[in-house]
């Protein structure tokens, strides 16, 4: 698969890619909801803070992302999930099919890379849910930062921090993501390209029923069709029965997960 990306991406400097969630410090059981789930900041910010943050004082568990009046803008327009907290405006280093010292050392490898055929647009890059989700794995914003408060605590466990800042190098404006999967592409368009990624309108009956929480892929994709972080977690830990750890829609056991998009 090769990796053609719009010019507005080869300098690889602006918006991002960003992938995965999970706190690791909470056990929990798959499927029984975000208060049960690492994704209640009440039950992993004493953990995770060492007793320093205990949470939200009347222990409110939505709230932390969510809030029924004066919710803030997601920088999207038409996309309002009454969010609570200020949006990341910061710019990401994304996924290029490299390893950031082989770019940072001769941004030439761009033009050798072999990974997504695919297009990314550095200004919808971070569309829907991928630019929620950075609002505190960015490695930057404090996890307690919401509703307009100042928060405290800002995670540094690699598990949560999917995009640490650049360390100087010439161009580096944001955090580093080049070494998670891609999103803020068009699945549609690089399964058209790809005989490897599978269409996405058709049943994943390959994947077991029990195993995962869609019948097709673009069940999964933001309108259908743009691949988020949410395509692939799902962060409100609902899937009854089918959900799996770290916050999977789709059971990782098998590679289940993998399997259902890439036809290998």
């Amino acid at each position: 698969m090769n990796l053609k990306i719009r010019a507005g991406i080869a300098a690889l400097l602006v918006v991002a890619s960003a992938t995965f969630a999970y706190a690791g410090l909470v056990n929990y059981t798959e499927g029984t909801g975000v208060a049960t789930s690492p994704h209640n900041m009440n039950l992993y910010l004493p953990i995770a803070s060492g007793g320093t943050t205990s949470g939200d004082p009347n222990q409110q568990v939505c709230k932390f992302c969510h809030t029924p009046h004066s919710a803030r803008s997601t920088g999207e327009t038409g996309y309002n999930p009454l969010w609570n907290r200020n949006p990341v405006t910061q710019n990401f280093l994304p996924y290029n099919g490299l390893l950031k010292e082989d770019y940072m050392a001769d941004p030439t490898y761009l033009d050798k890379a072999l990974s997504l055929q695919a297009v990314i647009d550095p200004a919808d890059m971070m569309d829907g849910p991928s630019r929620l989700c950075m609002s505190c794995h960015d490695g930057t914003t404090a996890i307690d930062s919401y509703a307009g408060k100042i928060g405290s605590f800002t995670p540094t466990a690699p598990e949560v921090v999917l995009a640490p800042l650049g360390d100087g190098h010439s161009g580096e404006s944001g955090g580093n993501l080049m070494n998670d999967h891609p999103i803020g592409f068009s699945y549609k368009q690089v399964a058209a390209n790809d005989s490897f990624i599978r269409p996405a309108n058709v049943d994943i009956g390959w994947v077991p029923a029990a195993d995962r929480k869609c019948t097709k892929i673009e069940e999964l994709l933001y309108k259908a069709d743009k691949l988020t972080c949410a395509s692939c977690h799902d962060v409100h830990n609902t899937a009854a029965r089918t959900a799996a750890k770290p916050l999977l829609r789709v059971k990782m056991d098998g590679s289940k997960l993998c399997l259902t998009c890439h036809d290998k």
